[in-house]
């Protein structure tokens, strides 16, 4: 009997051929891989400073709380081995007036959620705007941050567009 996710391994016994196996996989409660299609972050002109930025997208079990990670899978942000990404390629922004958008041209963001069953109205998605490290500063920082929730009034997925405030800054633990 699978638990949880596991495979079931039958053989003989279960009247397979001899010396085979079969594998049973419950897909029910398997984490569900989310796509994020980012558009463009509006208004930026010279509040941003010039250089290099991505967005990364985490699952946090609540507003505040801690991230959440997918420790039995090895991974923390993305899909791994499969090729997505957990944060998006870098783009540039100049830090002029006149530059008012940082376009991200459609690209995705990666992530997986628990399964239906397991998803909680108190997760949220948090995404963070990072700039990255050059060569006066190498250390890579969150410039701003947005949240919107996990599951929706049906506990379901959220899916739809979504126009995100960003608020300065590295992500608040103190929000409650």
């Amino acid at each position: 009997i699978p638990s949880k996710g596991r495979t079931a391994l039958t053989d003989a016994a279960a009247g397979v051929g001899a010396g085979t196996r079969q594998l049973k996989v419950q897909w029910s409660e398997m984490p569900q891989p989310v796509e994020i299609r980012l558009s463009m972050l509006r208004a930026a002109k010279n509040k941003l400073p010039a250089g290099a930025y991505v967005v990364l997208a985490t699952l946090y079990d609540r507003l505040g709380g801690a991230p959440l990670r997918w420790g039995r899978l090895g991974l923390s942000a993305g899909l791994g081995s499969a090729g997505y990404q957990g944060a998006s390629r870098p783009v540039r922004h100049r830090g002029r007036f006149y530059d008012t958008e940082l376009s991200f041209d459609g690209q995705s963001v990666f992530m997986l959620l628990p399964y239906a069953s397991a998803l909680r109205p108190s997760y949220s998605i948090v995404i963070e705007l990072f700039l990255l490290g050059g060569k006066r500063n190498p250390v890579d920082r969150v410039v701003g941050w947005s949240a919107l929730p996990a599951a929706n009034a049906d506990f379901r997925v959220s899916s739809g567009r979504f126009k995100l405030p960003l608020m300065r800054g590295e992500v608040d633990r103190t929000v409650d």
